[in-house]
C-alpha cells in the first residue's frame, strides 16, 4: 500500500538500469511504473508507461511480456473510457496469448472483452465471449478471472432485466472470490448484491 515509495523506487531502477545498459530490467521498471500509477490516480500516466514498455520490448522473444503489456493497456484505456482502444488491446492480449499457447492470458483477455463488450453496448456478443471465457476458466482452474466473469455475467442478467438470474451469478461470483481471498472482488459482488 506505499504506492508514492513503489513508484519511487521503480523511477531509481529504471534511471539505474538505463545507466548501466539492462534494457531488459529498464522495460520492466517502466511496466512496473504503469502498474503503480492507477493507484495514485494517474491513469494517463499509466498509459504512457505501458506505451514506452511495449516500445521497448522486442517482437520475439518478448511475445508473453507484449501479451501482458497489451491487457494492461486495456486495462488503463477501459479505466480511462477509451473502450474502443481497450477493445483493440485486449483483442491483442487475446491474439497473443492464444499463439504462445498460454490459456491462463487467454481466459483473462476473454473475460475483460466480454465485459466490455457489455459496456459498449452488444449483449449478445458480451454473452458469447463470456461464456466462452467461463468454459476456458472451469477447463483451466482459472478462478480469479471465472469470479470476474460471472460477475460481469451477473450485470448482463441485471441489464436484461432476470434480477433472480444476476442474483444467483452474483452470489456464485462471491462465494468463489470468498474461496480464493479476492477480497476486491467480494466487495465488488457484495455491493452489487446490495444495489440489486
Amino acid at each position: 500500500g506505499r504506492h508514492e515509495e513503489a513508484k519511487e523506487l521503480c523511477e531509481t531502477s529504471r534511471t539505474h538500469s538505463r545507466e548501466i545498459g539492462e534494457p531488459r530490467i529498464e522495460e520492466m521498471s517502466t511496466g512496473n511504473l504503469g502498474l503503480v500509477s492507477p493507484s495514485l490516480g494517474r491513469h494517463e500516466e499509466a498509459r504512457d508507461y505501458f506505451e514506452q514498455s511495449m516500445a521497448g520490448l522486442p517482437e520475439l522473444p518478448g511475445r508473453a511480456a507484449r501479451a501482458t503489456v497489451a491487457g494492461n493497456l486495456g486495462g488503463v484505456s477501459r479505466s480511462l473510457g477509451r473502450y474502443e482502444d481497450a477493445r483493440d488491446h485486449y483483442g491483442r492480449y487475446l491474439e497473443i496469448s492464444r499463439e504462445i499457447g498460454n490459456r491462463q492470458g487467454e481466459a483473462i483477455a476473454l473475460v475483460n472483452l466480454g465485459a466490455l463488450w457489455l459496456r459498449l453496448g452488444d449483449p449478445a456478443q458480451a454473452r458469447r465471449i463470456l461464456e466462452a471465457s467461463l468454459a476456458l476458466c472451469r477447463a483451466i482452474g482459472a478462478r480469479f478471472p471465472e469470479g470476474f466473469g460471472l460477475r460481469a455475467l451477473a450485470s448482463l442478467a441485471d441489464e436484461e432485466g432476470d434480477a433472480g438470474r444476476a442474483r444467483e451469478l452474483a452470489r456464485a461470483s462471491l462465494d468463489l472470490r470468498r474461496k480464493i481471498g479476492h477480497e476486491d472482488g467480494v466487495a465488488d459482488s457484495l455491493l452489487f448484491l446490495a444495489e440489486l
